[in-house]
């Protein structure tokens, strides 16, 4: 099917023409559309300038976080070594003690000590 050159010229010019009726090209509407356009770019600029405060915020916590972690963990390393260091002390004294008990033992059973082998009689005795 050939079309004719006409109505291809026809054709295109409506097109055209009624585009160009749909698109407000006045300058209040441009105009408009800037304002708008640059009232939602300071928009996000606040948005972008309020979530880089609460970056800042946020680094700033888990700073004090780690420095508060690494001195729990200090104290901690502390604690345990003071911990150890009384087990320790504590079997050093169990095994003071029980030397002690063993030689009380065998110091008690020797015969070294005093010894009652008499016979005793209650009452009195009087002239």
């Amino acid at each position: 099917m050939m079309m004719k050159p006409r109505y291809l010229a026809v054709a295109i010019g409506l097109i055209l023409s009624s585009a160009a009726q749909g698109a407000d090209i006045s300058a209040s509407a441009i105009e408009a559309r800037f304002n708008a356009m640059e009232k939602r770019l300071q928009q996000a600029e606040s948005r972008a300038a309020k979530a880089e405060a609460r970056a800042t915020q946020a680094e700033q916590q888990v700073k004090q976080l780690e420095t508060r972690t690494a001195s729990n963990e200090q104290q901690t390393r502390q604690v345990a070594k003071t911990a150890e260091i009384t087990q320790q002390q504590t079997a050093d004294v169990a095994k003071r003690t029980e030397t002690l008990a063993s030689n009380t033992k065998t110091s008690s059973s020797d015969n070294s000590g005093f010894k009652f082998t008499g016979y005793a009689r209650s009452g009195v005795i009087m002239n």
